[in-house]
C-alpha cells in the first residue's frame, strides 16, 4: 500500500489531515475498483453504483480534502504556530534567523530560551 501525503513542517492537524485523506482515499479507490469491475458472480447494479461512488469519494478525498483542505488548514495554523509555540518558532528561525528579533517579540518565551549568536545561529540561553 502505497499512500501520497504532505507533510507540513509548522502544523501536525495539517499532515493529518493530508495523511488520513490520504490513507481513505486509498481504501475507496480500492474497495470502489473491486466492486466496479464485477469480482463477485453476480454483476448486480448495486455493486457498480457502490463502486462508481466509492471512486468518486476516492477523488475528492485525495484532491480536496488532501491537497486543498489541508494546504488552507496549514495556511492558518502554521502563522499560529510559529508565532505561539517555542517549537514551531525555533524550527522556524532556524531556518529565517533573519527574523529573530521580530519573533522574539511576539513570543516572549521564545526570546527568553534562545539568543541569536554573532553567526546568526539559534542556541539555548546558557543558565544564569
Amino acid at each position: 500500500m502505497v499512500v501520497y501525503y504532505r507533510y507540513y513542517q509548522y502544523s501536525r492537524l495539517a499532515t493529518l489531515v493530508s495523511v488520513t485523506s490520504s490513507a481513505l482515499a486509498f481504501s475507496s479507490a480500492f474497495i470502489g475498483a473491486i466492486l466496479t469491475a464485477g469480482f463477485f458472480k453476480d454483476y448486480n447494479v448495486v455493486y457498480i453504483v457502490s463502486g462508481i461512488g466509492l471512486l468518486a469519494l476516492a477523488a475528492f478525498l485525495y484532491f480536496y480534502c488532501s491537497k486543498v483542505l489541508s494546504a488552507k488548514i496549514n495556511a492558518k495554523a502554521a502563522h499560529k504556530n510559529i508565532r505561539t509555540k517555542v517549537g514551531y518558532t525555533l524550527i522556524y528561525c532556524r531556518e529565517h534567523p533573519e527574523e529573530y528579533d521580530e519573533l522574539a517579540k511576539v513570543n516572549p518565551a521564545f526570546g527568553e530560551r534562545y539568543i541569536l549568536t554573532d553567526e546568526g545561529k539559534i542556541v539555548k540561553r546558557k543558565a544564569e
